[in-house]
């Protein structure tokens, strides 16, 4: 429904004439402050912490993994070093050769920290998770190591 007009008493703000309501909401009861819903959520409490994107992964303190950690950043560096190099030389032969030789460092940075590093964290969470147990391997796994798979 439209205004008639705005100059009309019942639509100005400052008007003494009374109380206009533009919905039945204003007349509904209000519950009170400190009062609990009848609805509790269930899903919510059984829910586990997620991890935030910006918290450090643990890393475990394993001679192992230390030297797995350091190769990984050795080839990285070297990696970034070689395709700085070939940027600046790339109209010579050797900006080919240090581009190839970037390219393999960073995939074999990338593969050593798939392969090694996330496993040995992945390890590590699972045996933090278990309580500090050490987890047997099950036969079918020993049988598979043993025919070299």
């Amino acid at each position: 429904m439209a205004r008639r007009s705005q100059n009309n008493p019942r639509y100005r703000k400052d008007a003494q004439i009374g109380k206009t309501r533009k919905s039945s909401a204003s007349a509904k009861p209000k519950r009170d402050a400190g009062e609990r819903g009848t609805w509790t959520s269930a899903k919510k409490d059984a829910e586990p912490k997620k991890r935030r994107w910006f918290e450090p992964l643990p890393t475990p303190d394993t001679p192992e993994f230390k030297r797995w950690r350091r190769i990984w950043a050795i080839l990285f560096v070297m990696g970034a070093m070689f395709s700085v190099f070939a940027l600046y030389q790339k109209a010579a032969p050797i900006g080919a050769w240090s581009l190839v030789a970037a390219y393999t460092c960073l995939f074999s940075a990338i593969y050593i920290d798939i392969t090694k590093i996330r496993r040995m964290r992945k390890a590590m969470l699972v045996e933090m998770q278990s309580g500090g147990k050490k987890t047997t391997k099950s036969s079918a796994d020993e049988g598979t190591e043993k025919k070299g798979r």
